[in-house]
């Protein structure tokens, strides 16, 4: 089945999703940040050039000892 047929099914049986391959731009200080757990708030920053960024956090796979 190619992909429009996909999404038209998709859309008369309700299901109000977008396809995978569809990437959307995020702003991270308005819908990310208020939505993140505290530990997480510490990982944002400004960079030099105004930008809001972010680094992860990897407790479980990145352990040293």
């Amino acid at each position: 089945m190619e992909l429009s047929r996909v999404l038209e099914l998709y859309q008369l049986l309700g299901f109000r999703r977008t396809p995978p391959c569809v990437g959307r731009k995020v702003n991270i200080s308005e819908e990310l940040y208020p939505l993140v757990e505290p530990d997480l708030h510490k990982t944002f920053f400004i960079s030099p050039a105004g930008n809001v960024c972010f680094h992860g956090q990897c407790t479980y796979y990145c352990d040293t000892s």
